[in-house]
């Protein structure tokens, strides 16, 4: 369906497509469970894809995306490899940038839980506590502690290799009622700048898919 500012009507009920003033894309319901977003490389502003509650997928101009719901209320989100520019993922108010080819679904992580600062000393032997959320449709704690990283940083091990990652009742972190994951990342293996604003965790569940998520760090210095 090609489009030129105009609403868009789709069949999936969670999915919301809205063009700006100068927008132009196709949008393809290529599946029940699947949309397809073409920008033009005219189009002089994004177009925003609301997915479900929380997701807020822009696409510039000359990209592609595509969504799918994976499971009921459960949606991954991946920029094509055909995509001239990066789109960007917004979940629970954090932009995480997805490069051509980036495939993911999109997670909720706390860095610091309790901390509105989220200070990290790169030069600190210690770890730093990251929260992967659980929300009604994502089970954080399927999620294989061993696959995760904070910006290239692992989880840190102990005894006998096994992950500093915890999952019980006592790490509802946000009290919403569902249990979360609690990792802890090696800080010595931090791939950030001094001037960081932002820090990045991929990981993966026992199903093998690939999750990611974004949270704001303030840098200190040693």
């Amino acid at each position: 369906m090609r489009v030129l500012g105009d609403p868009v009507e789709l069949e999936m009920d969670d999915i919301v497509v809205i063009l700006g003033t100068n927008s132009e894309a196709t949008v393809d319901e290529t599946a029940p469970n699947k949309i397809e977003v073409t920008t033009d490389i005219e189009s002089s502003s994004p177009v925003l894809v609301g997915v479900g509650e929380d997701i807020t997928v822009s696409v510039s101009s000359a990209s592609q995306s595509v969504i799918t719901e994976t499971a009921e209320g459960l949606y991954s989100v991946s920029s094509l490899e055909t995509s001239l520019q990066p789109i960007t993922v917004e979940i629970a108010g954090v932009k995480t940038e997805y490069l051509p080819g980036d495939d993911y679904m999109p997670a909720i992580i706390d860095i610091k839980p309790g901390s509105t600062e989220n200070s990290i000393n790169l030069g600190s032997r210690g770890n730093v506590p990251v929260a992967i959320m659980s929300t009604p449709a994502f089970d954080a704690t399927t999620v294989d502690p061993l696959t995760v990283e904070l910006a290239s940083a692992p989880v840190k091990l102990k005894g006998k290799g096994k992950a500093m990652a915890t999952v019980n009742d006592v790490n509802d972190v946000n009290g919403d009622g569902f249990d979360d994951l609690l990792v802890h990342i090696d800080t010595t293996a931090f791939e950030l700048s001094d001037t960081a604003e932002d820090a990045t965790l991929v990981g993966m569940t026992i199903d093998g898919i690939e999750i990611r998520g974004t949270d704001f760090v303030r840098i200190v210095p040693d």
